[in-house]
């Protein structure tokens, strides 16, 4: 008995002097309990199903602040979310109807995990039909539109609205409408699937009617733009063709001059060339489904430069210029020659790495080389005006900074 006590003694000691060195320590108190993350609700369960409701219940969740409750319909999304406070939510639905339910609690601490999805089937309501299904569909199909109507639903609370789904190649749209017929635009020699749901006044949803599949015809790409021809001036040219014709309606054309292109509504557009050359002209014409006519047959412009253009000469005395940064300046005196502004490009080993209308350019990337294991670069400046780009400047050499 002596033993025991004593032991009991000790052990009560160890434990205040244990008590009394974590206070003088100081060390950091347990995080408080509202900061934890909320636990997930439990006990998830229908507690009164209706035809065109359905209440929901779960246990308090410790640490939440309030809840989130999704309703899911055919699909794995949710199709209506609720933040509540309270541990009940009532939805509205549609009678005959499979749905489920799942919530999460939310505390200051974050989210809860997801609660198992439950599911349930609302019953039929014989004396207050829901909305009927949209039956019948039937299509006048073209190939950029498409007319679908079907037989009206009816409804004892009225107000019959309806949502049509259109699916194609992976892809989904809805519409809405108040009648039992709707047109919509397409692609041609595509294939589609559509589907029509109602609504009434007291928010009660149809099922989904039978599917509706069909294929638009295909049409002929425009034709390819003829008679392409252009007159030109010292600097310019003006290149025009017949227009093109297409079932689905010609949206614009497409105007390759050399390397230049350009779209127009027009079957006409301007180049301007100042330093004039030999270029070759196509043109083709778009579809209102954007698709393409071949190109028309090539023709061949000369244009002569226009007024006053010189060729360029290239940038002289390229230099750096050591800034008080540590990198350095690069500068040149100007190129002659074009017409307007000239561009200059400064190359790195071949490479361009920056453009300036200026005569000097900021680089603190770059230093003069002081050391032989230092890695050197090689540099040029080019200076270019329509298109048309000069021989290279004298090389300088630098080094990484």
């Amino acid at each position: 008995m002596t033993r025991l006590k004593a032991s009991r003694i000790t052990s009560l000691g160890v434990s205040l002097t244990l008590a009394v060195a974590t206070v003088l320590i100081g060390s950091s108190p347990a995080p408080a309990a509202q900061d934890a993350v909320p636990e997930a609700p439990a006990n998830l369960r229908v507690i009164d199903l209706q035809s065109n409701t359905v209440t929901v219940a779960w246990d308090p969740a410790a640490g939440a602040t309030d809840y989130v409750v999704n309703l899911y319909g055919s699909y794995w999304y949710p199709i209506e979310t609720v933040a509540t406070e309270e541990t009940t939510q009532t939805f509205h639905v549609s009678q005959g109807t499979k749905y489920g339910v799942a919530v999460l609690a939310r505390g200051p601490g974050g989210l809860s995990a997801l609660t198992d999805r439950i599911d349930f089937t609302t019953p039929v309501d014989e004396d207050n039909p829901a909305v009927t299904t949209p039956a019948n569909l039937r299509a006048d199909v073209g190939a950029t539109e498409v007319t679908v109507d079907w037989d009206p639903s009816t409804s004892e609370a009225g107000g019959v609205s309806y949502t049509l789904l259109l699916e194609y190649s992976y892809h989904r749209k809805w519409f809405h409408t108040n009648e039992p017929t709707m047109t919509f635009a397409v692609g041609p020699s595509t294939s589609y699937e559509v589907r029509v749901q109602a609504s009434d006044a007291a928010s009660r949803l149809s099922a989904w009617s039978d599917p509706l599949e069909f294929t638009t015809p295909d049409a002929p790409l425009p034709s390819t733009p003829e008679n392409v021809r252009a007159t030109t001036s010292p600097g310019s040219a003006t290149v025009e063709w017949d227009p093109s014709t297409a079932e689905l309606g010609v949206k614009d054309y497409q105007v390759t001059f050399g390397g230049l292109t350009r779209l127009t509504v027009d079957t006409t557009a301007t180049f301007a060339v100042p330093p004039g050359g030999e270029f070759t002209v196509t043109v083709k014409a778009r579809d209102n489904a954007y698709r393409w006519s071949a190109s028309s047959d090539p023709i061949e412009v000369t244009v002569f430069p226009a007024e006053g253009w010189e060729p360029l000469t290239a940038p002289t005395n390229f230099r750096a210029v050591p800034d008080e940064q540590g990198g350095v300046v690069f500068e040149w005196d100007a190129a002659t020659g074009g017409l307007g502004p000239l561009t200059y490009h400064i190359y790195l080993d071949g490479d361009e790495i920056e453009t300036t209308q200026d005569l000097h350019l900021n680089s603190p990337y770059f230093s003069e080389c002081t050391n032989v294991w230092q890695s050197r670069a090689s540099f040029v400046v080019t200076a270019s005006s329509h298109g048309v780009e000069s021989p290279a400047s004298n090389p300088i050499t630098l080094c990484f900074a």
